[in-house]
């Protein structure tokens, strides 16, 4: 008898993605970028660097988040001069724990430097497939309730390794997804 594929199986049946994280200014319309990290489906890290922000001087708020201060970033290469990202990305199917967010605050983090990039990669957020696979229902918003990734991460006995840091997000994000796929157990 076949069982039904679940979402997770689903996903890490595809080929080459990759799974992109970032560290940020903020969560309003005008965030930027701060760190970015991807991995590819092996786990190797492809991507991991401090962004110069464009039009952000300070972000107090996101700082005691994950702990980027300006002065980390203030020699660093902004977005639009990382050429080899947008070669990495080109074409490809990209993984995001809240891909929603991080997808804006990418074309966000572009369109404030007047950079324009096409084609964008097809973006898959994970964070809410997890809400649903973990279904806690909420009445007052009519769905499930969204998990952090470090929720999602305790709840499935996944170690808490670099939380708040782009590749340590993408790296847990991974270990997620191969634990609800059934990978390597």
């Amino acid at each position: 008898m076949k069982t039904k594929t679940n979402w997770f199986e689903a996903v890490w049946a595809i080929e080459d993605f990759l799974i992109l994280d970032s560290e940020t200014t903020g969560l309003g319309r005008d965030a930027e970028i701060l760190q970015l990290g991807i991995i590819n489906k092996a786990g190797e890290v492809l991507f991991d660097k401090l962004i110069q922000p464009w039009a952000t001087w300070e972000w107090p708020g996101a700082q005691r988040v994950h702990g980027i201060t300006p002065e980390m970033v203030a020699d660093c290469l902004p977005i639009f001069d990382h050429e080899e990202l947008f070669d990495l990305l080109h074409g490809k199917t990209v993984l995001v724990y809240n891909a929603p967010y991080d997808s804006r605050v990418f074309r966000q983090s572009l369109s404030l430097s007047n950079c324009k990039w096409y084609p964008e990669p097809l973006w898959i957020d994970v964070m809410e497939p997890y809400a649903t696979h973990w279904g806690a229902w909420s009445s007052r918003h009519q769905s499930y309730t969204w998990q952090s990734l470090t929720n999602a991460c305790l709840q499935q006995n996944i170690e808490i390794k670099g939380a708040h840091s782009a590749v340590g997000d993408c790296q847990m994000t991974l270990a997620l997804i191969k634990k609800l796929a059934g990978v390597g157990l």
